[in-house]
């Protein structure tokens, strides 16, 4: 049984890294343990990377910890501040919790923030509440926990000119969706655990394509130059999301995931840009046909099966295997209303030669990948 415990400290230069290191090896030295520390921080400078081992025991040979053996990692800390006094209450907690992680803050407990500006201030105390919320979970019992993630599901920008051949379905667009994924889950079993979640889908699309004025004068005025046509808007959708892990063997994870269809109604703006090289009265009565107006449409996000296995019978490996499932049927065109009583029906703008595969067909995606797992 290994007699040596080795805590590793890092951070940025100027926090104190290396003060908290000499002050926890003479804290254990004090307490009767032989100690050694080693320190790695390159270049003198503030904010530059900074890292500190620590070993002690009854009898330490090396300063260095080995390579996957640390024992304890202290980060100081989740927004860059902390004092290195609260070193010992941290391994306190961490011994008295049994928790793997410990993030100091100076909103903790005991802590406080003095003599910063308020904007620093806000930013921190958000940086803060959103990391904890990103890289922990809440327990509320040995079976219940909860969650939340917030990610970038589906996401489009092109920018196809406005000379090529389906310009008038699409020249320029953007769309972008975040999910905010509020979960619970629940051990049915010590092998078995089901989870369940609220996707909140917030959805912002610039589409532009142009208009051919020739063909909507029907060739009377001779050719035309091409207008513009802009649609700004933005939505948000609910959906739901289950899943469930279970332990086949003590090396071997079998994972499964359903997330439901998003329906999203965005509303927004539709902009027109008449060339001013066409001819009065013509332009004028151009412009009082396609007028600026209030718009909206309708999308639906397809529904997504996922599946995985995970084998971790190798010390510091894990390999995975996985397949995602994207429902894209269920997606064909889309539909703007505007309030003038004009309608546009397109393709999904943006898409271009992919929209035969994205919206008419499913897409299943593979992948096999192999970690290392190193400290």
């Amino acid at each position: 049984m290994r007699q040596v415990t080795n805590i590793v400290l890092g951070g940025l230069g100027g926090q104190g890294v290396l003060t908290a290191s000499d002050i926890l090896a003479d804290a254990v030295f004090r307490a009767g343990f032989e100690v050694k520390k080693s320190e790695l921080h390159g270049m003198s400078q503030r904010g530059g990377s900074v890292s500190s081992d620590v070993r002690y025991g009854p009898r330490v040979l090396s300063p260095m910890v080995p390579q996957g053996e640390a024992d304890y990692l202290v980060v100081l800390d989740i927004d860059l501040s902390y004092s290195p006094d609260h070193i010992e209450r941290m391994l306190a907690r961490i011994r008295q919790t049994k928790a793997k992680i410990v993030i100091a803050s100076p909103y903790m407990e005991g802590g406080k923030v003095s003599n910063v500006p308020w904007l620093r201030r806000v930013l921190s105390i958000w940086a803060n509440r959103y990391l904890c919320m990103a890289v922990t979970r809440d327990k509320f019992s040995d079976k219940i926990s909860a969650g939340l993630g917030v990610f970038n599901p589906f996401g489009l920008g092109t920018d196809w000119g406005d000379t090529w051949e389906g310009r008038y379905l699409a020249t320029k667009s953007e769309m972008a969706t975040y999910n905010i994924n509020p979960a619970v889950s629940f051990q049915v079993l010590p092998w078995l655990s089901v989870a369940a979640g609220l996707d909140i889908m917030i959805l912002d699309a610039t589409l532009e394509n142009k208009i051919n004025l020739t063909g909507a004068t029907m060739g009377v005025f001779g050719p035309l130059p091409d207008a513009n046509q802009k649609f700004d808007g933005d939505g948000t959708g609910v959906g739901f999301n289950v899943g469930m892990a279970a332990d086949l063997t003590k090396d071997v994870t079998l994972g499964f995931a359903y997330r439901s269809e998003i329906s999203v109604d965005p509303e927004g703006d539709v902009s027109f840009a008449i060339p001013g090289s066409i001819p009065e009265p013509l332009y004028s009565g151009l412009r009082s046909t396609f007028t600026n107006s209030g718009a909206k449409t309708h999308i639906t996000l397809p529904q997504q099966i996922y599946a995985g296995v995970a084998y971790k019978g190798l010390p510091r490996w894990i390999f995975e295997a996985g397949m995602r499932w994207e429902g894209w049927s269920s997606f064909k065109h889309l539909k703007v209303n505007l309030d003038n009583g004009l309608t546009s029906s397109r393709i999904l703008i943006g898409f271009g030669s992919r929209v035969i595969i994205t919206t008419t067909k499913s897409i299943i995606n593979l992948k096999v990948v192999a970690c290392y797992i190193g400290l």
